[in-house]
Order: structure tokens, then C-alpha cells, then sequence
């Protein structure tokens, strides 16, 4: 099995809008293309990231194409149809045959970089992450046993979190990521709290970042995840950067 990092499957630029709930369409993330040919992920009219051609042996070719937009100069290429083939569960199926593969971890593309953005409206974060989750569970389903795209969730909100485990668990999905910072203000190594009354789940705690915890899986009502903690830095809730230990 392949597990790289950088083994990302490509959102496609209407997952968002399609796989949302009709009620939370008004806050799904899209990408857009400007006058010039370049494509943004947007949310709202805001621009969150720049999509940019990450093409193997040729990282130059990211600053190359920045630099073109900053001076005002067209884009040299279709991103919609570049990035094409990293959606389609077929394609990728048929690259891991090509190189000897029999399976993959597929890490979210744009998930890691929208969630900063985001982080103030929780019915915009958690409404991305369900259409993203939802889009995972048919790739999942499209590949056979030999695709495992990773969740992405947050400890914002227990009960949303024990709906997307449960849905996820039952399509197959293993892996989960999240963001590594403060959860309402609290270090996620501390235990979660009971579920209420209303809720049938178990409480457990998740694996953390902390080197001391050897347990990298939580089990909540029927489903088991394995968690992903992204190490990418995240702000602390006094809004200074903070980079969570590795993890082991």
C-alpha cells in the first residue's frame, strides 16, 4: 500500500455544492476561474487559495506560474483539466497498476488549506466537511478496497462528529484528519466529555499528538477511526501560530 503525504485526491471544483446539504449550499466552498484563466477555491466572494499545478520533479513550476499572475500575465494552463485525473477513482486506479501498487491513502487537496479560513462559521466548516466526507465514501466505494481516502473532521461538535463517524465507518472509510489546535479552546489531549442524554454513543478520547499515547484510534458508538493529525501549523486560541509535537 502507498501512503505518501502527497498522495492527494483532488477535489473537484462543484464537490462542495453537490454533496452539501441543500440547506448549506450558501456556505459551500467552489473553484472559480478568473479573467485571466486562473482558478481559485473560493468561499463566498472571498479567495481562499490559488489552484496551482503541483506536478512532480517540476517545483519550480509552482513559483513560475505565481509569479505569472502577479505580473498581470494569462494562465498557461487549464487547471480544471490538469487536475482532472486526481478525481477520478478510475485514473488512479489505473496509475497504482502502472507503478505496482495494489492500494493508496488519499489525503484531502484543498481540505488542508480551507479550514484556517473558515474556522469563525462551524455551520460553514462543518458543512465542507460533510460534502467532502460524503464525496469520499462513493470514491471508496469506487475503488474496490484499493482507494482509502481520509476523513476530515473536527471535535467542534461531538454530535456531528458521531454522525460523520458512524456514516464513514459504514462506507469503509478508516482514517480521519484534523486540524492540529485548540478545540474551543481546549488541548484536544484532554479526555471528551460524557455525551449527553440525547446521545447513544460512548465517550472516548482521540488520539492526540502527544508522543506518550500509543493509541491512534477512538471508538465511538459503532465506529472505529484511525485519526490523521495533520502537523501543519494552526493558531492557538490566543491567535499566536502554534506546531503540535510530531506524532510517533
Amino acid at each position: 500500500m502507498l501512503i505518501d503525504c502527497d498522495s492527494h485526491l483532488f477535489e473537484p471544483g462543484d464537490v462542495w455544492a453537490r454533496y452539501a446539504d441543500p440547506a448549506d449550499r450558501d456556505v459551500a466552498l467552489r473553484m472559480t476561474t478568473d479573467e485571466l484563466g486562473y482558478s481559485w477555491l473560493m468561499w463566498g466572494d472571498q479567495k481562499v487559495t490559488l489552484a496551482e499545478p503541483h506536478i512532480p520533479g517540476k517545483v519550480d513550476g509552482i513559483g513560475q506560474y505565481r509569479q505569472r499572475m502577479l505580473q498581470g500575465l494569462p494562465s498557461t494552463l487549464n487547471y480544471p483539466e490538469f487536475a482532472a485525473p486526481y478525481s477520478e477513482p478510475d485514473v488512479i486506479l489505473r496509475h497504482l497498476d502502472d507503478v505496482g501498487f495494489d492500494a493508496a491513502v488519499l489525503f484531502p487537496n484543498y481540505g488542508i488549506t480551507w479550514e484556517r479560513t473558515l474556522a469563525h462559521d462551524l455551520r460553514a466548516t462543518l458543512a465542507n466537511m460533510t460534502a467532502w466526507n460524503r464525496w469520499i465514501a462513493d470514491v471508496a466505494a469506487a475503488g474496490g478496497g484499493r482507494l482509502h481516502p481520509v476523513a476530515h473532521v473536527s471535535l467542534r461538535d461531538l454530535d456531528w462528529l458521531d454522525s460523520q463517524l458512524t456514516a464513514l465507518s459504514s462506507a469503509g472509510v478508516r482514517m480521519a484528519l484534523m486540524a492540529p489546535a485548540l478545540v474551543a479552546g481546549r488541548c484536544r489531549t484532554r479526555p471528551l466529555p460524557a455525551p449527553g442524554p440525547r446521545s447513544s454513543t460512548t465517550a472516548s478520547r482521540p488520539c492526540s499528538t502527544s508522543p506518550t499515547n500509543p493509541d491512534r484510534s477512538t471508538t465511538r458508538g459503532t465506529a472505529r477511526i484511525c485519526w490523521v493529525v495533520s502537523t501543519r501549523s494552526a493558531p492557538s486560541s490566543s491567535g499566536r501560530r502554534r506546531r503540535s509535537p510530531s506524532p510517533t
